[in-house]
């Protein structure tokens, strides 16, 4: 999985990229991607930090409304569902 580039290293870019050197060759000479460059570029120019943003943004689904109670009693019923029972049960009470 991909990490996060450091401090120092976005430090070292963007203080690289301020002496007009151009984006590919830093990228280059770094070792990172063309991208990551402009983007550090970008938040340098801005002034709003070189820190990294967080990692990720897929949200955990989110269950509502009257499936939310069906759920919650199968659970209570039982707690060590797998995946493909609890499914097989939410179509069964759908059915009935």
């Amino acid at each position: 999985m991909p990490r996060p580039l450091s401090l120092d290293l976005r430090q070292r870019v963007a203080a690289v990229l301020k002496e007009d050197e151009t984006v590919r060759a830093v990228a280059k000479r770094f070792g990172i991607c063309v991208a990551s460059d402009v983007r550090i570029g970008q938040l340098s120019r801005s002034g709003k930090g070189l820190g990294h943003a967080r990692m990720g943004g897929a949200r955990a689904p989110v269950v509502e409304g009257s499936l939310k109670g069906i759920i919650d009693a199968l659970l209570a019923q039982k707690c060590d569902w797998t995946v493909r029972d609890l499914s097989a049960a939410l179509r069964a009470q759908e059915t009935d």
